[in-house]
């Protein structure tokens, strides 16, 4: 790292553009100004190649055709030629709407690969909240779903997941005047009242409160109850730095650290219904092999570095020049 690039622009995650520094070693980033707004940029993002047919059903309900007796979940895909998926909504940048109200997002065009190697459509099932894919998966609703789901030990019981598809970096999202009190999280001691919150049923959560016990760490209903100052006493949210830099761009008075000390890394998963053995080894070499073959780094590309809005001059990045994700 060029310690004369510190405080210059960088382009990561989304689509996004915004403002990242070297501060005291922490990564920091905010909303900058560009030639088009980034809330323009997000909205225009489309899927990357509509592979098949697809439609997003209204409302969740059972499969319309049930497994015949001895049928598995992938031979009842393959009779119907349709593949049910659920989706978690506002998932930024894995499942959300954009300016046109499509469905859009790094899973949706993950998924349209997978049915395309089946030939089989799409129907997309809405998911309200994580906590109720369980009971989705158990009435029925959908084979697999989708919308940034991450990795979770504690899930295992109700859901089967796929191996790891993408894997980023642990971040804080915390209001502009508090950049600098978020730089170390080993300055904070005991009895400091330090509050950080964190979304339900999130493995970095737990992850988090064991790497650093001396701060307090809270449940938050939802991201938008923090930004919407609806949580008392708390001064920061961890989160995927990719979904932290999404809210610094629709809301500027936000920005996002990565302090020095968290090397924690956050990965993202399908979730697959508990009893689809068969499904879960195949989507497992199929991402295996989506992974050898590019495909995931094209989708990295397009959804997360938003490289299609790029100018021709390549920008700074924090992704290529300071943590070396990619060459």
């Amino acid at each position: 790292f060029n310690p004369a690039k510190a405080g210059m622009c960088a382009a990561v995650s989304v689509g996004i553009l915004i403002a990242l520094t070297l501060v005291n070693g922490a990564i920091v980033g905010s909303l900058m100004e560009d030639e088009e707004p980034s809330s323009v940029l997000v909205q225009r993002l489309d899927l990357k190649q509509p592979f098949v047919e697809y439609r997003v059903t209204e409302a969740a309900g059972p499969n319309p055709a049930p497994l015949l007796e001895g049928e598995t979940r992938l031979q009842r895909m393959q009779r119907t030629n349709t593949l049910r998926v659920g989706f978690l909504p506002k998932r930024p940048p894995f499942t959300y709407r954009n300016g046109d109200g499509k469905l859009v997002g790094f899973d949706i065009d993950l998924v349209q690969g997978l049915a395309a190697e089946f030939g089989a459509r799409i129907d997309f099932v809405p998911v309200p909240d994580e906590s109720q894919l369980a009971a989705g998966f158990k009435a029925d609703h959908f084979d697999m779903a989708v919308g940034g789901i991450r990795l979770g030990v504690h899930d295992f019981r109700e859901r089967k997941q796929s191996r790891p598809y993408l894997e980023t970096h642990a971040a804080l999202l915390v209001r502009d005047h508090a950049v600098k009190q978020f730089e170390h999280f080993s300055f904070y001691k005991p009895g400091q009242n330090v509050r950080v919150g964190y979304a339900p049923r999130t493995e970095i959560g737990s992850v988090a409160r064991k790497r650093f016990p001396d701060l307090e760490f809270t449940k938050v209903p939802s991201v938008q109850a923090f930004l919407d100052g609806k949580v008392d006493a708390v001064d920061a949210m961890v989160m995927p730095a990719e979904v932290a830099s999404y809210y610094t761009m629709i809301r500027p008075e936000f920005s996002l650290v990565i302090p020095k000390e968290t090397h924690m890394r956050v990965p993202f998963t399908i979730a697959i219904h508990p009893d689809s053995e068969r499904g879960e080894r195949f989507l497992d070499a199929w991402l295996r092999l989506r992974r050898n073959d590019g495909t995931l780094d094209e989708l990295y590309d397009h959804w997360i570095l938003g490289k299609q809005f790029k100018k021709k001059q390549r920008r700074w990045s924090i992704v290529q020049d300071v943590l070396g994700w990619i060459d």
